[in-house]
């Protein structure tokens, strides 16, 4: 077997020259770690960096190692031929196979199962498995960055830079195409560009637009007739506004440091989830109501979503 790999090597000599049969050797040998990688935790979901840096350097280093270490120029060259065989036969039998692009472990919708949100979970917040949808994931996902920063001295009244509040919402729409998790692309944004592109997700939402008139209508809120008329809401719809709430309210509490109190706060936030009406005339009259029903959810969250 040793003359037969010396001998189809000392052939490929005759037809390539030297330097050119070390860089197929070096391609295959590239080849076959990648296939070894392919095995291996954390590196396999990584695609781009095994082929085009793992992968080579062990190709380079297999290749120096042989040139180094044999003994003889046969013995070389039987190991070069060898892992050359070995490595193309790898690189056959599997290339034919899709790769496994890079996906970091995402709740799986589908089986509503509450663990799979752990992660992104705030520790004193519970969510009926039942009622798990991709916009209460998402809408954790943008929550966890702010309770992380919650000290922060003017959450949600400071603007983030516009151009990259835009680049970070149309990521975020082309996200539906994708599997990258919202939490992957929000990851090393700036909180004013999370806050702020929250603050446009949530005029997406449109969260109490349903109730908007019998809420610019009641004379002073109170917590049984919010309650009430919250009950009107769709019921995966009304716990997204509960999740955004307790993350206002948990700001609210620390606003000794982050300077957002109850009515700061409503007013940065208040037409995110109320629709500002078209005539901007109407609009300036309901900024006022607005802020003072917002206000009110905030401060009342808890006796307002308790059972």
């Amino acid at each position: 077997m040793h003359t037969l790999a010396t001998t189809a090597y000392g052939r490929s000599l005759e037809l390539f020259p030297e330097p050119f049969a070390m860089c197929l050797f070096t391609t295959f040998s590239s080849a076959c770690s990648n296939e070894i990688l392919k095995k291996m935790p954390y590196i396999s979901n990584c695609p781009i960096t095994r082929k085009w840096v793992a992968s080579p350097i062990l190709g380079l280093g297999i290749t120096w190692m042989a040139n180094q270490f044999s003994f003889n120029r046969d013995a070389y060259l039987g190991i070069t031929t060898a892992i050359a065989i070995i490595g193309s036969l790898y690189f056959t039998k599997d290339s034919q196979q899709p790769e496994v692009p890079f996906i970091a472990k995402i709740p799986d919708v589908s089986k509503r199962e509450e663990d799979s949100i752990q992660p992104i979970l705030p520790k004193g917040l519970r969510i009926d498995p039942k009622l798990l949808s991709q916009e209460i994931i998402t809408l954790l996902s943008f929550i966890q960055p702010i309770l992380k920063q919650i000290n922060t001295e003017g959450l949600f009244r400071e603007p983030g830079n516009k151009t990259e509040v835009t680049a970070l919402i149309k990521k975020l729409n082309s996200s539906k195409k994708s599997t990258k998790p919202v939490s992957m692309i929000i990851k090393d944004k700036g909180i004013k560009t999370i806050t702020s592109a929250l603050k446009e997700l949530l005029k997406k939402y449109g969260l109490l637009d349903g109730i908007k008139e019998k809420l610019l209508n009641m004379e002073e809120p109170d917590v049984q007739s919010l309650k009430k008329t919250l009950l009107e809401l769709e019921e995966e719809k009304r716990e997204r506004l509960r999740i955004l709430l307790y993350c206002l309210s948990e700001i609210v509490a620390n606003f000794q440091r982050n300077k957002m109190t109850a009515e700061n706060l409503s007013s940065c936030i208040g037409f995110s989830l109320i629709e500002a009406n078209k005539d901007p005339y109407k609009a300036l009259n309901e900024v006022q109501k607005v802020n003072s029903i917002t206000k009110f959810l905030i401060e009342n969250y808890r006796e307002i979503f308790s059972e």
